[in-house]
């Protein structure tokens, strides 16, 4: 049979997305279980969460070598016998930490579930903190941390952090590798003694969940006691720089700059607040945005620029990112305004808009493969208190946006007078 090669293939259109909800459920010692019963093989990811990160504590860097020290041996098992426990039954785990988060989660298949958990329970529970593990995990962070510090975008992210929150503020916390030095084991104990050990978590069970494993997860968790109830994390107001300001991180042995672009804009409730993910993902959220076929199709500045709205409590902002020769720098700022001001002030066309629906409606439909996908959405969402309902609201204002819309939204919120600019490179 001889193909025809000269007819595209029919693009059809996604219709009306389902998503599932989670089942939601407070055990008696205040764990809050959000259960996603959407699997089609019998493997399950369980994710174990407290509302306590790096900008919740004094030390981010003590909370994060905390959280690293759990899986190297209880009372009960060494680091070497965790290990084997989950290798063997062909499970991983792993910890980490965010602005406002700790976690510990594992894979695992439903066939091993029971021996899986108990040993999770344990590192929650009952780690040891071994000090000479304690010191290779901190000259390993340290290491980490030095590396990081030579990288002009994480200068440049630093830079940004300080002129949208202010350099006071708990997101601008910054600990040099002689600080990190200084942490001792104890200060590790006290943070799981002051976060782990004293308020329940949040837990996402996420699989093939059949009423037998259910059960086991709620009987398990059920008999760890906490010391208070959870609580909210505490929001401090962002204490934004002056509309246009700068900041500069001299490196002048490095070839190339990044440049962090930062526009403050409106909160999370706002009317707009939806509408103008779709225009930042216009600017800069896919490959074939307005920045990627400037800057980097035709102008050849950048390899990869992108532009993302960024959802906290403490306010959101647009973000702009790239790396670019050093040569370039003002010339891939004065292309971000003119893009800027170019969506403010010129209708967008239908074929432009068709291609930014379709590729929101794909990120929307990505959510729903699988049990995991879905787990991720509904964390983004519960981190910040908004509801699932955000999911059918999207799909509706891309049902209906129009290129008015885009441009109305962009001359509101999109003002490249009020952006903030980070470099760190050259310059």
């Amino acid at each position: 049979m001889k193909l025809d090669r000269t007819t595209p293939p029919q693009v059809n259109d996604f219709g009306h997305l389902n998503i599932p909800l989670p089942r939601t459920t407070m055990l008696q010692n205040g764990i809050v279980l959000h259960v996603i019963d959407a699997g089609t093989v019998p493997v399950n990811n369980i994710f174990v969460s407290w509302n306590r990160g790096e900008a919740d504590v004094d030390s981010p860097a003590a909370l994060n070598l905390m959280m690293s020290c759990l899986t190297e041996g209880t009372s009960r098992l060494s680091g070497a016998e965790i290990a084997d426990i989950f290798e063997s039954n062909g499970s991983w785990i792993k910890f980490g930490t965010s602005l406002h988060q700790s976690f510990v989660t594992a894979y695992s298949l439903n066939s091993n579930v029971k021996e899986i958990i108990p040993v999770l329970i344990d590192i929650i529970t009952d780690p040891v903190f071994d000090n000479e593990v304690f010191e290779i995990k901190k000259n390993k962070y340290i290491t980490e941390k030095k590396i990081k510090l030579e990288k002009v975008l994480y200068q440049a992210a630093l830079g940004a952090i300080e002129l949208n929150y202010g350099k006071n503020h708990p997101f601008a916390v910054e600990e040099s590798p002689e600080e990190i030095e200084l942490i001792k084991r104890d200060t590790a104990v006290r943070l799981h003694n002051d976060i782990i050990a004293t308020y329940p978590p949040v837990i996402y069970l996420s699989g093939l969940i059949d009423n037998q494993l259910l059960d086991f997860i709620i009987e398990s968790f059920s008999k760890l006691h906490f010391k208070q109830p959870a609580s909210p994390y505490k929001v401090v107001e962002r204490n934004q720089a002056p509309a246009g300001s700068v900041a500069c991180k001299s490196m002048p042995d490095k070839k190339q700059s990044a440049i962090k672009i930062i526009i403050p804009t409106i909160p999370l409730d706002h009317p707009d607040y939806l509408p103008l993910q779709i225009v930042v993902t216009a600017l800069g959220g896919y490959f074939g945005s307005r920045l990627v076929t400037n800057i980097r199709e035709e102008k050849g500045y950048t390899y990869g620029i992108t532009a993302r709205l960024l959802s906290l409590k403490e306010g959101c902002s647009v973000s702009i990112t790239c790396e670019c020769d050093n040569c370039y720098v003002d010339a891939v700022i004065d292309e971000t305004k003119k893009e800027l001001k170019r969506l403010a002030t010129e209708p967008m066309d239908e074929s432009e808009l068709r291609t930014v629906v379709s590729y929101i409606k794909s990120s929307l439909a990505s959510c729903l493969d699988n049990a995991f996908s879905l787990k991720e959405y509904f964390q983004s969402l519960f981190i910040v208190d908004k509801a699932p309902s955000e999911f059918y609201e999207l799909q509706e204002i891309l049902q209906k946006i129009t290129p008015d819309d885009i441009q109305n939204i962009a001359c509101k919120h999109l003002n490249p007078d009020k952006m903030l600019v980070s470099i760190a490179g050259n310059c």
